[in-house]
């Protein structure tokens, strides 16, 4: 079996400009060394594995006009199974686009990659390092890489060209709630965004912060503001108080309640005033003496 590009050193060929370079490859009991090969477009199997989930129809629409215009510059790159099945490995986007524009025909380079996990590492490097991916795919991703190939935090962010701050941002972002990742997938939310829903305490509290960000069209400066507010505590109130606060509630409310009393009643109620005064004044220096 012949050599072909290896994982551990340069993973893609170079890409070669003329289709006269190519090599139209229907034997595939065996395949040129390291050389760009045409491949039919419908022996190439998408990775079920894959961490980009979602494709810009419009956008994929424009890169298939564009090879049927100019060609394609940038091979893909594909894997081939014990069972001569090539499977993607990078470059999905331009396939899903040569089918679209009907061709036939698409020039591939076949990795030196049997493992999965290793094969959905170099997928997410590639995809990262061309900003294909969503913050959720990535995030989804980086949890992904750490679980398949036991890498620390850390290690999978220099995997993918991330620093240890936004590693673990990614992981935070990785463990938002099922419901709160369905509503935010297709969402244009950034990424700073997306970190300050992931930071709130509980779910009810994420799905709040979206709602607002949604709803009042917060930008960034303003998710944050929002994000950083405290809630205010209802401070308890004692029978003490409760009390007092429904006198002065009554006393506020009673001006023209002692109106049409009786001579005897006005002096009952003035003598229940100045009683309240006096106890007014004792709680009072109480309250003075104990601050």
């Amino acid at each position: 079996m012949s050599k072909r590009a290896s994982l551990a050193g340069e993973t893609f060929l170079p890409p070669t400009e003329s289709k006269s370079e190519s090599h139209p490859v229907d034997n595939f009991t065996d395949y040129p060394e390291n050389q760009v090969i045409e491949l039919p477009v419908g022996r190439v199997t998408p990775d079920p594995n894959q961490p980009r989930k979602s494709f810009d129809q419009k956008k994929l629409k424009q890169l298939s006009t564009s090879i049927l215009e100019r060609g394609l510059h940038q091979p893909i790159s594909v894997r081939l199974t014990p069972d001569r099945e090539f499977i993607l490995v990078a470059g999905e986007r331009r396939w899903r686009a040569h089918k679209l524009a009907g061709k036939e025909r698409i020039r591939a380079i076949i990795c030196n990659i049997d493992n999965v996990d290793d094969a959905f590492e170099l997928s997410l490097i590639e995809n990262t390092q061309r900003d294909n991916l969503t913050p959720l795919e990535e995030a989804e991703g980086l949890s992904d890489l750490m679980r398949r190939q036991g890498y620390t935090q850390k290690e999978a962010g220099e995997k993918i060209g991330r620093d240890p701050t936004q590693a673990s941002r990614l992981v935070k972002l990785s463990q938002l709630p099922k419901a709160i990742k369905a509503k935010v997938a297709t969402s244009q939310l950034s990424r700073d965004q997306l970190f300050q829903i992931a930071s709130q305490k509980n779910e009810e509290a994420m799905d709040q912060l979206l709602k607002e960000i949604t709803e009042r069209k917060l930008n960034v400066r303003e998710t944050r503001e929002r994000a950083n507010i405290k809630p205010t505590k209802k401070s308890k109130t004692t029978p003490a108080l409760q009390k007092l606060r429904s006198s002065h509630t009554f006393l506020n409310k009673s001006e023209n309640t002692f109106t049409g009393l009786n001579s005897q009643e006005k002096e009952k109620a003035l003598a229940y005033l100045k009683d309240i005064i006096e106890s007014s004044k004792r709680v009072i220096e109480h309250l003075n003496k104990t601050t």
